[in-house]
């Protein structure tokens, strides 16, 4: 799974490379196997590979929640250059298709698993926290017992990980997270933190208008002190800024 949350114009080649490097371990792991087995001679030998032996198939998905429809390409052949190239060259050429599952114009997510399906429906709301918070409400039973998984999969993609509450304070004895707390307390959170600016902006708005009006520093502080409840040290930081 690769996340991408803006399109990424060169996605066929970098899936490509994912791709190779997870083929390339396995047949890593297979060369390591054959030379503890010293089991291969001639042509297997050189090649480190047994005509029995097989690669899993590995699959890339790149999940897409960007706010933009995806107009990346969506194979390699849609980066190359065939101006100059003869169609039977063109044919030749080995193509490597990509899957890109876009998160915000997913039309299927009700026929997810309760996870996967609170996870997108989250994702494809959380511009919008009237909808959001609607949607949790309305889906209040699976977010209070939500995998761990789910949830630190919605913090990543959200980039929320520094406003998301600690997860082990939401967890019961299964582990599920209860992710409607979880919101309600970082709702809460952000609320005091914006309180907290605003009066802060209105002290310092407050002591440039007294250095204006040339108020001596030690009358400034006792204002600042007076009207906003504040210990020496404290106004005492605001005068310094």
């Amino acid at each position: 799974m690769e996340n991408q949350q803006e399109i990424h114009y060169a996605m066929p080649l970098k899936v490509w490379k994912y791709d190779f490097l997870g083929y390339e371990e396995q047949l890593r792991k297979i060369k390591k196997m054959h030379r503890r087995k010293q089991d291969l001679s001639g042509a297997e030998y050189l090649s480190g590979f047994s005509r029995r032996d097989k690669l899993k198939p590995t699959l890339t998905i790149v999940l897409y929640y960007g706010k933009e429809p995806w107009d990346g390409p969506m194979c390699l052949a849609d980066m190359l250059d065939w101006k100059a190239i003869p169609k039977e060259i063109q044919n030749k050429v080995v193509d490597y298709p990509i899957y890109v599952l876009d998160v915000q114009r997913f039309s299927g997510t009700e026929e997810l698993c309760t996870d996967a399906r609170l996870v997108f429906g989250f994702l494809q709301r959380h511009e919008s926290q009237n909808i959001l918070e609607q949607y949790v409400r309305d889906n209040q039973e699976g977010f209070t017992e939500l995998e761990e998984d789910a949830y630190d999969m919605i913090s990543i993609l959200t980039n929320s990980q520094d406003l998301m509450p600690d997860k082990q304070e939401y967890m019961n004895e299964r582990g599920e997270v209860n992710m409607c707390k979880a919101l309600e307390d970082m709702k809460v959170s952000a609320m005091q933190k914006g309180k907290q600016e605003e009066r802060e902006q209105s002290i310092m708005i407050l002591v440039e208008s007294l250095r204006e009006l040339d108020i001596p520093e030690e009358d400034i502080l006792r204002k600042i002190e007076e009207k906003y409840q504040l210990t020496q040290e404290e106004a005492a930081e605001f005068v310094k800024k």
